[in-house]
């Protein structure tokens, strides 16, 4: 360590040599950042314009400033030794700090360095630098944050941050490091970049104000590019922003295709009655986001409860069971490349014609929602496609240990992404006489074999550079002369993801990124790059999964992602740090070296009209601003989605069983939390009043609707009963407090005398069974009426008030209908007994 970089770690504060600045000097801590671990900047880096070398010309950078510049802003850094180093080094120490800091941190020029008016410090740093993690402290928030420090309201997660990096860290970081001046007169930072001389600095230092060493969260402008109506971004979601959907034209084909299985609830239903509106998409998600794990060496396995550090949650695979472990690892791979599923793979017209039976049941695998499946339901799915792979392919036997690439060529055979076409000519030896030949070839996979030459091994990209080659020259298999054969490949098409075998250990560097030459059809010649995705490897007749933990474009610190289906469910850990730069998977995970298949990814462009149209856009955009326009009004209008949702189905009939699908639809929405015993009630029944339910209704105290009886059934024959009962006894009000009458309130629905409105909380039964034994008893025979009691125990004679269940808005078409009937029945009845009892003279 150095001893600058000693001496800042010391308990007690130091006075700097700079008398005529007041800036904070708290004690560091922490253990130092080292600067070394680093890599040094591009030779073309530059502040303002300068290199190292002019900057320490033209601005007359003397011994004694730069080395308070590396004491102010080297705190809580180690810049490492730092003894016998010329000017010029220590200027080239602090153009590296420059380089790693945050571009909202990074000074313009030398002139914002030399007056302390910056910040510095760890907290400074990129976001991007992750070995070693830099901490967010520095001179002016000496402070770790802790766990509970509050987020603030204009808080906003930047997009380039890892998942594992806690938003209070993030925040901090965030903060500004310009202390602002007190005087708008003070001298700009904008200058020409020059360092000042000791007096010119004394002078403006007198007219700064002394300000606080920990200024207040709200007096530090934090990461706002404008504080005037705009929201809050960063220069980097901007450029993130514009790049993703440029690049989104480069990489649609391995989008997932809109007839895939939707990862987020998918609307489908046509409602055809207002019941329709209530029903809901439903769906779970695992609550998981990190596991506090560590790798045994000794079990070979990752044991729960004994990391220093938490792991990110990647979801769950299948949970393996008697040698499983190759349809696992490939039901895991499929998922993660989407295979079977993205727009190429079912860009042919009648595509669902071109794949088997057995790769619809892999997709169907492939979309299963593993992360929430029971160890035995996770089992059992898989057995399904197991089977099912049995009867396609003779060399696959359910609980056998099966070749890997049995299982992914049955499931794959016929997906675009991973397919290429070439024509291959043969120039062979004159032994055999067979001249010249020329075969078009198609293939789903490239071999990385070695050649009697590479009995030292050799590197990936020498290998599948040398399948890729133009032209290769090779020894005759029959006389054995040497580059006796020459071998030539024209390719009409290259694979979006490559899959390459893999048998041999002495390969190497297999998880670099890939260049190669190639010859198109018309003899060109062109370069293309793949990057490494990852890999199933083999150790101990099982297999195991090894993936990057980068998304395509991010930031890739070499983590990768491990999953193994014979230990904790199937888990997939995430966040893992690579063994070495140029071989990510620890040898111990490889076992006897055999890499049974590895994915890469091409790594492609925009093409050139592309970005030409983002150019004109941009451009368009901003003359409509200039001229005052607001760009809504003056764009051309955005077209619609280009597919509906909800109205595609799916393309073929199921193959493997319904258990552990990600959605599924429910008549009314699921709330937590619900009283037991009560189905929630939607707030839609809050517009419909509860004193007017009819059967399209699907409230959660309301019985489900009934299915259509034959009019002999017991239940038509209560309800014509007890029709004809209320328009024959008009039971007082004051019967309703009679046993009878308790018994049937109780029984039914509550009357409310005010509101004449039904009472929730006592819900009739809510199935047609309960409904008859209710109404009719346990034998069927209808129970007597509580106008019919009424009318036993009374005079008929009696005037008596209507009794009304439910209310009068509360009835049926058809209960209003057969009332009207037994009225005009009653009134006939009732003028032929006056009729027949008047004197016939």
């Amino acid at each position: 360590m150095s001893d600058s970089a000693s001496t800042s770690s010391n308990s007690a504060p130091r006075s700097s040599s700079y008398e005529s600045y007041d800036y904070p000097d708290p004690p560091f801590r922490y253990q130092p950042f080292e600067l070394r671990k680093l890599p040094n900047p591009p030779e073309g880096f530059r502040l303002r314009g300068k290199t190292p070398r002019v900057a320490v010309r033209d601005l007359m950078l003397k011994k004694k400033m730069v080395d308070e510049m590396v004491e102010y802003h080297f705190w809580g850094i180690d810049p490492g030794v730092l003894t016998r180093l010329t000017v010029l080094a220590k200027v080239k120490l602090l153009y590296k700090l420059v380089y790693h800091q945050a571009p909202e941190h990074r000074p313009k020029h030398m002139g914002q360095m030399v007056d302390a008016k910056m910040d510095a410090g760890p907290r400074l740093l990129s976001r991007s630098i992750h070995d070693p993690l830099p901490m967010p402290v520095s001179r002016f928030y000496p402070d770790m944050p802790s766990d509970t420090t509050p987020l603030r309201d204009d808080y906003v997660r930047p997009s380039d941050a890892e998942e594992d990096v806690p938003d209070t860290w993030l925040q901090q970081q965030l903060y500004s490091s310009r202390r602002q001046a007190l005087n708008e007169g003070d001298e700009s930072d904008e200058s020409d970049g020059r360092v000042v001389p000791d007096r010119r600095a004394k002078r403006v230092a007198k007219r700064r104000a002394v300000q606080e060493a920990h200024p207040v969260h709200d007096d530090i402008p934090n990461y706002k590019v404008n504080d005037v109506g705009y929201p809050n971004y960063t220069i980097k979601d901007v450029v993130d922003a514009v790049e993703k959907a440029v690049f989104r034209f480069a990489y649609f084909d391995l989008d997932r295709h809109p007839t895939a299985a939707p990862l987020t609830p998918r609307p489908h239903i046509y409602a055809t009655n207002v019941g329709d509106l209530l029903k809901a998409v439903i769906g779970s998600f695992p609550a998981i986001a990190y596991v506090n794990m560590s790798f045994d060496p000794m079990a070979d396995a990752w044991i729960f409860g004994s990391g220093k550090k938490p792991y990110v949650y990647r979801g769950r695979g299948p949970v393996a069971r008697e040698n499983s472990s190759a349809v696992d690892c490939a039901i895991v791979v499929g998922r993660l490349l989407d295979a079977g599923s993205t727009v190429i793979d079912r860009k042919q017209p009648c595509w669902p014609k071109n794949f088997t039976n057995a790769e619809k049941a892999f997709i169907e695998a492939t979309d299963l929602n593993w992360d929430i499946c029971s160890p035995e339901i996770s089992a059992d799915q898989r057995d399904q496609l197991w089977m099912m792979l049995e009867n396609a392919e003779r060399s696959i036997g359910m609980g056998n240990i099966n070749p890997l690439w049995n299982i992914w060529s049955a499931c794959t055979g016929n997906f675009a992404q991973f397919r290429f076409e070439y024509a291959e000519s043969v120039a062979n030896c004159q032994c055999t006489a067979h001249g010249v030949t020329t075969e078009e070839r198609y293939s789903s996979f490239v071999s990385a074999s070695l050649n009697h030459g590479d009995a030292h091994g050799s590197t990936m990209q020498e290998l599948v550079a040398r399948y890729f080659a133009p032209t290769t020259e090779e020894d005759c298999d029959v006389c054995w002369e040497e580059k006796a054969v020459l071998r030539g490949k024209r390719f009409a098409s290259l694979p979006l993801r490559m899959v390459v075998l893999c048998d041999d250990e002495r390969v190497k560097n297999h998880t670099n990124d890939l260049t190669f030459t190639y010859a198109d059809m018309d003899g060109h010649e062109k370069t293309a790059k793949y990057r490494w995705l990852g890999g199933v490897y083999y150790k101990n007749s099982h297999y195991r999964v090894v993936w990057t933990d980068a998304e395509r474009g991010e930031y890739d610190s070499g983590a990768i992602r491990f999953y193994d289906g014979a230990t904790n469910f199937g888990l997939i850990v995430g966040g893992v740090p690579p063994t070495h730069q140029n071989d990510r998977v620890p040898g111990g995970w490889m076992g006897e070296g055999i890499i049974p298949l590895l994915v890469y990814e091409r790594v492609m462009d925009p093409d050139p009209s592309v970005l030409t149209l983002a150019k004109k856009s941009i451009e368009d955009m901003m003359g409509a601003q200039m001229q005052g326009q607001l760009i809504l009004d003056a764009h051309a209008p955005w077209a619609r989605s280009r597919y509906p949702r909800g109205i595609l189905s799916q393309p073929w009939l199921r193959v493997l069983p319904e258990r552990g699908q990600r959605f599924h639809t429910a008549r009314v929405a699921h709330f937590p939390g619900e009283p037991s015993g009560r189905s929630p009630v939607s707030t839609f029944s809050d517009v419909i009043k509860r004193n007017q339910p009819t059967s399209q209704q699907a409230h959660g105290y309301m019985n489900p609707t009934l299915p259509q009886m034959p009019m002999s059934s017991p239940l038509n024959k209560v309800n014509r009963a007890l029709s004809a009962t209320r328009l024959r006894s008009r039971t007082p009000m004051s019967m309703l407090n009679s046993s009878a009458m308790a018994s049937r309130r109780s029984s039914m629905m509550q009357v409310d005398s005010e509101t004449q409105t039904n009472d929730p909380s006592s819900s009739p039964p809510a199935s047609l069974a309960a409904w008859v034994t209710h109404a009719c008893g346990p034998g069927g025979h209808r129970r007597p009426s509580a106008g019919e009691e009424a009318a036993e125990q009374h005079d008929t004679g009696r005037k008596k008030k209507t009794v009304r269940f439910g209310g009068a808005k509360s009835r049926s078409k058809a209960t209003n209908g057969a009332q009207r009937a037994a009225t005009r029945k009653s009134s006939r009845l009732s003028t032929q007994k006056r009729r027949s009892l008047e004197p016939s003279g």
